[in-house]
C-alpha cells in the first residue's frame, strides 16, 4: 500500500475555500456575483468539453471558448473581474454591482490568457498557466484558495491529469463542470437561508442608537445625558464598548458557521479519471495526490481513507472502480451542501446569544440609562 503523500495530514480540514464570500458576507466588490460566475464558467467549460469531444485541439478549442466569452469591441465597457476587484464599501454591498461582469472564462486577467494560449500552442501542460503566474509551484501550508481562484487551480488539476496518464480531457472537463453548478447552487441557497438572521442581527445592533434619536425628538436629553455627566460618559463607553463586541461577536460566529467542509470530490474524480485511461490503482491515488498537491488543493486523510476502501471493493469484487469513485465523490458533495445547509439554519439560534448578551445590554446603556438619569436630574433640580 502506498503512503498517503506529504500534502494529506491526520484530522486535516482545510481552511475555508469558497463558499463565494456569501457564507462570511461579500468582501470585495462584485462578490454577490461570484456563484453567477462560477456557473457561467461551467457553461464555457462544458463548451470546451464539446469541442475537444469533437476532435479539436485544445489550442483551438481554448481560443474559440475565450473569443466567444469576450465581449465585442463595439459594446466593451468597464468590466468586473473576480481577480482584479476591488473594496466594495460596505453600504453598497447589499446593491446590484455597477459593473457588467464579464463571463465565464473572460474574467481571467490577459497575461492568464496570453499565457494558457501559449503553452497550448506550443503543446505544453498548460496547468502552471491556468493557476496564474504568481501562484505556482506550490507548498504545503498554503494559504486556502478564493472563490475567484478555485476553478482555475480545479481545471489545472484536470489538464494535468490528462497531460500525464493521457486520460480523456474532455470528460474530466466535463466532470468539473457539474461540480461547479452544484457549488453555485449551494452557495446561492446558503445565501439565502442565512440572509434573514445576518439581516435580523444587522438590525438589532442599531437599534440601540436608534435610541438616542427617538430619546431626543421626545425632549429628553439623552446626547447631553451622554457626553456632559460623568455616569452619562460610563454608560457611553460601556455601551459603544458592547456594540463593538457584539458586532465581532456575530462576525465571528458567521465564519465559523460556514468554515467549508473539505472539497474531497476532486481526489476521487481525477483516481476516477486516470482510472480510465487504464493506469493502474495504486498508481492513479499516487499521482492524484501529486497533482493536488502542485495545484493546491487540499486532500483530508479521511478522504484518502475512502478512496482506498473504494479502491478495495472494487478490486475484491472484481468491477471496475471508475463508477464507484464517482459515485463517492457525489455523495461527498452532497454531504457537503448538506452540512453548509444545517450551519445555516443554526445561525439564527447562535446569533441569539451576542444579541441578548450584548445588544441589549448596550441599549440598556444608551437608551435606557441615559433616560433615568436625565429623568432623575430634571425631577432633583425642580422645585420642591
Amino acid at each position: 500500500m502506498i503512503p498517503a503523500p506529504k500534502n494529506v495530514v491526520a484530522g486535516h480540514r482545510p481552511a475555508r475555500s469558497a463558499v463565494p464570500r456569501v457564507t462570511a458576507g461579500p468582501s470585495h466588490r462584485g462578490a454577490d456575483a461570484i456563484p453567477e460566475w462560477h456557473t457561467d464558467f461551467a457553461v464555457d467549460l462544458d463548451r470546451l468539453a464539446s469541442l475537444l469531444g469533437a476532435g479539436l485541439s485544445p489550442a483551438v478549442a481554448w481560443g474559440h471558448i475565450v473569443n466567444r466569452a469576450r465581449p465585442a469591441p463595439a459594446t466593451t465597457r468597464k468590466t468586473f473581474s473576480p481577480e482584479t476587484a476591488r473594496p466594495r464599501p460596505r453600504w453598497a454591498r447589499g446593491m446590484r454591482p455597477s459593473v457588467r461582469p464579464e463571463r465565464g472564462i473572460a474574467v481571467a486577467s490577459p497575461a492568464r490568457i496570453t499565457a494558457v494560449e501559449a503553452a497550448l500552442h506550443a503543446g505544453e501542460d498548460p496547468a502552471t498557466a491556468l493557476m496564474g503566474p504568481a501562484r505556482s509551484p506550490s507548498t504545503t501550508g498554503h494559504a486556502p484558495l478564493s472563490d475567484a481562484e478555485l476553478p482555475w487551480h480545479r481545471l489545472a488539476a484536470v489538464w494535468s491529469a490528462s497531460a500525464l496518464t493521457g486520460a480523456a480531457l474532455a470528460e474530466g472537463i466535463r466532470v468539473l463542470a457539474k461540480t461547479l453548478r452544484a457549488r453555485a447552487r449551494v452557495a446561492r441557497d446558503v445565501a439565502a437561508s442565512a440572509a434573514g438572521p445576518r439581516a435580523s442581527a444587522r438590525l438589532v445592533g442599531v437599534i440601540p442608537l436608534l435610541s438616542l434619536f427617538f430619546g431626543e425628538a421626545l425632549g429628553f436629553p439623552i446626547v447631553y445625558t451622554l457626553v456632559g455627566t460623568p455616569p452619562g460618559r460610563v454608560l457611553l463607553a460601556v455601551g459603544l464598548l458592547l456594540l463593538l463586541l457584539t458586532a465581532l461577536w456575530i462576525r465571528l460566529l458567521v465564519r465559523r458557521a460556514f468554515l467549508a467542509i473539505p472539497e474531497d470530490d476532486v481526489l476521487l474524480d481525477l483516481t476516477a479519471m486516470m482510472l480510465g485511461a487504464g493506469i493502474a490503482p495504486a498508481s492513479a491515488r499516487w499521482q492524484a495526490h501529486q497533482i493536488l498537491a502542485r495545484c493546491r488543493l487540499d486532500a483530508s486523510e479521511s478522504a484518502d481513507e475512502r478512496l482506498r476502501e473504494t479502491l478495495g471493493l472494487a478490486h475484491d469484487v472484481g468491477v471496475p472502480a471508475q463508477e464507484l469513485l464517482h459515485a463517492e465523490a457525489q455523495d461527498l458533495r452532497e454531504r457537503r451542501a448538506r452540512a453548509l445547509q444545517r450551519a445555516a439554519t443554526a445561525l439564527e439560534t447562535k446569533l441569539l446569544i451576542p444579541l441578548g448578551v450584548g445588544a441589549l445590554p448596550a441599549f440598556v446603556c444608551l437608551g435606557v440609562g441615559p433616560l433615568i438619569l436625565s429623568l432623575l436630574g430634571q425631577m432633583l433640580s425642580s422645585p420642591t
